[in-house]
């Protein structure tokens, strides 16, 4: 079936809606971990065994207190031990994380994916939330955590692994995709490292992070060779409209002023495994 060519078959449909609906109810409960993580991360604190509690008393939350987007709307955005406020952060992460099944059953549904299915869905949305992690502490922080960019490098060349099996009878369309996931990593990883000493040998100053390479290394896993040039082309432009409409806000902000810009990689990577024909 071409590309935007809609599926007309009921059961097709039914194949396309059924784990999306089961992803979107569940989202909010990623969400709710991904909070942990993003908050977490950041001040080197465990988030895996670690009960919940308040962030100002410190009472553990009771089981009824931890349902996602319910207990916030319920406490009126405040514990109810101490009725200090909850920031509301975690109801904002918790409504972002559907976003993310959402968006790749739209672009699979308008290609109507033949890999679409629980395992594809699954391995989109893990790249979906991790990069969705990424962006929040890279705004909060300033900085973006190797416990998040190298497991996501390592998903994404287990992801290569995966879609080479399931793609197999059709190798003449897809390729070898793990070579390429691997050759667009290592190269993704050397052309940053060496674009970032060279900026800082000209320039006197850190122009990209450590972090900015291993996300873009992470990007090449995921997208491969053929994907890289456009995902750092659009991450570029994303970039650049990050600044200018900075300026048009805060007009006294200086145009040398630092900005994150793993954001501006993430939603480039995002937005390249949407329409990428090894994704789909």
């Amino acid at each position: 079936m071409s590309i935007f060519s809609l599926p007309t078959d009921h059961y097709a449909i039914f194949l396309l809606v059924e784990p999306t609906l089961v992803f979107l109810i569940l989202s909010p409960i990623i969400g709710s971990f991904l909070g942990v993580l993003i908050r977490r991360i950041p001040l080197s604190q465990p988030f895996m065994v670690v009960r919940s509690e308040c962030e100002t008393c410190l009472k553990p939350l009771r089981p009824w207190e931890m349902i996602p987007v319910f207990s916030y709307l319920y406490q009126k955005g405040r514990c109810q031990n101490c009725k200090a406020k909850i920031a509301p952060f975690h109801l904002h992460i918790e409504l972002a994380a559907p976003i993310v099944p959402a968006f790749v059953a739209v672009a699979s549904f308008w290609t109507y994916s033949p890999l679409y299915s629980y395992a594809y869905l699954a391995w989109s949305c893990l790249l979906g939330w991790v990069l969705l992690a990424l962006i929040w502490i890279d705004i909060r922080h300033f900085r973006l955590p190797d416990i998040l960019t190298l497991p996501l490098l390592l998903a994404g060349l287990a992801n290569g692994l995966w879609l080479e099996l399931a793609t197999a009878d059709n190798f003449h369309i897809y390729g070898d995709i793990l070579t390429e996931r691997l050759a667009g990593c290592l190269l993704g990883w050397g052309f940053l490292t060496a674009l970032a000493k060279l900026y800082k040998h000209v320039r006197g100053r850190t122009g990209l992070g450590a972090g900015d390479i291993k996300l873009v290394a992470a990007g090449g896993a995921w997208l491969g060779l053929n994907a890289l040039p456009a995902t750092i082309f659009c991450a570029a432009i994303l970039g650049i409209l990050h600044v200018v409409a900075r300026h048009l806000y805060q007009r006294h902000a200086s145009w040398s002023q630092a900005i994150p810009f793993g954001p501006a990689l993430a939603l480039s990577i995002w937005l390249i495994y949407l329409i990428s024909p090894h994704s789909l």
